[in-house]
């Protein structure tokens, strides 16, 4: 009987490979967002809550704040996408929570617009990598990459959002 290295096929694989493409978007995001002039948060993450749940488990504070920040990231793509003028207000006032939650988190509507750009691209780079990295079919693999990058739908948030913050310089490596 030979060895193979090829991926286990089936839906345990598929999860194992988000969850890869998950963390990897995490790690990438983190990298891409940093601004070198700005202090570092005591997360790692330039004002961001998002890697505290990769630390592990997390007290109810600390869970609190990992869903606001969802919660503000997905309100901002929400409402930058329909109005990429819209003011910081509409993001909180989306997201249900306060001004003030919003900007302990992100210090200004350009630092909250450069992550989600990050995440987008960070997306596309982790999704290339996986669909790279994958023994698959090659046309099976191409297929579904396409699928995960048309359901993440990246190039909304490139097109709304083109010209609109300053990119870091880990951004353009990332690119």
């Amino acid at each position: 009987m030979s060895e193979t290295t090829s991926a286990p096929a089936g839906p345990a694989a598929g999860a194992a490979s988000s969850k890869a493409v998950a963390a990897r978007v995490a790690e990438l995001t983190a990298a891409a967002v940093m601004d070198p002039a700005a202090p570092a948060s005591p997360s790692g993450a330039a004002g961001s809550a998002g890697s505290a749940a990769a630390a592990g488990p997390m007290s109810g504070r600390r869970k609190q704040a990992a869903r606001n920040d969802q919660l503000i990231l997905e309100s901002a793509r929400a409402v930058f996408l329909e109005d990429p003028g819209a003011p910081i207000t509409a993001v909180a006032q989306h997201a249900k929570v306060g001004i003030s939650a919003l900007y302990s988190r992100y210090g200004s509507k350009e630092e909250l617009l450069r992550r989600l750009c990050a995440e987008g691209l960070a997306r596309f780079v982790a999704e290339t990598e996986a669909a790279l990295a994958d023994p698959g079919e090659p046309w099976t693999v191409f297929a579904g990459f396409i699928r995960r990058l048309v359901a993440a739908d990246t190039s909304s948030m490139t097109l709304a959002l083109a010209g609109r913050f300053t990119p870091t310089p880990a951004m353009f490596e990332l690119a």
